[in-house]
């Protein structure tokens, strides 16, 4: 099973204030599709946990045709592709019911001992990843953000109980709403992403203190950095579309 699939339906929970599915949405059916294929390989978290390992994600890079609105129906289909270095790689393509491919991402994953936390090589793990035929890329492997020279704080995020997953740490989704809620409002709400990058560099757990700083890559582009512990907990670049681009 090279690929799986899932029809899904955007929820009107999930939605903005312009009813198009938030950062945050899209980022959970990404996890979800992914833990569901493994399921189905019969490697799926509970598994891999009583073994000695857990996939966590790394790094997100996601293009953004449109978002789609609620109530919208939608075909998702993920594929996983061989390892780049110690990172695991998995493609994830979001279509609407004419067929047309709106959102595209591919995430790097990590393997680790969940209780140790060493990181494992792709050659340590006991089972056989099943790859599509298909060209190879590993541009999430080799994605990185674009700080630039100048950054500003602009806030704190204290991690909160529903911030957490079952790993004891704060969902990688969760950053989605993040970054919007510590981008100027009068830009997130009146303009759309193109592109998605983020880099989760250190875990974030109950307590913490995330401090924001802001920085500008040009008219379209936005740099977040979260510190915590006096260490990066990760960073995030966003591109809007061009005003010109508007329809």
């Amino acid at each position: 099973m090279e690929q799986y699939s899932l029809e899904r339906t955007v929820p009107f929970p999930e939605c903005d204030l312009k009813n198009l599915w938030k950062l945050s949405g899209i980022l959970r059916q990404m996890q979800e599709i992914g833990a569901l294929h493994l399921e189905a390989l019969q490697m799926g978290f509970q598994k891999l946990w009583d073994e000695g390992y857990v996939f966590l994600l790394s790094k997100i890079l996601l293009r953004i045709e449109r978002r789609p609105a609620g109530g919208e129906e939608l075909s998702v289909v993920t594929w996983p592709r061989p390892p780049k270095g110690a990172q695991f790689l998995r493609d994830i393509s979001f279509y609407s019911r004419d067929g047309g491919e709106i959102l595209r991402a591919q995430t790097a994953w990590m393997l680790a001992d969940p209780h140790s936390h060493r990181i494992c090589r792709p050659s340590e793990y006991p089972y056989q990843i099943p790859y599509a035929d298909m060209p190879y890329t590993d541009e999430a492997a080799r994605m990185k953000c674009r700080a630039p020279e100048a950054l500003r704080p602009v806030g704190e995020r204290e991690v909160r109980y529903s911030d957490l997953d079952t790993n004891g740490h704060v969902n990688n989704a969760v950053y989605g709403d993040i970054l919007c809620d510590f981008l100027p409002f009068e830009e997130i709400s009146s303009r759309e992403l193109a592109v998605f990058k983020i880099h989760y560099a250190r875990e974030a757990r109950w307590g913490d203190r995330i401090r924001l700083f802001l920085g500008e890559n040009g008219s379209e582009g936005r740099y977040l950095l979260g510190e915590s512990g006096g260490e990066k907990c990760f960073e995030a670049e966003v591109e809007y579309r061009p005003e010109s681009a508007k329809e």
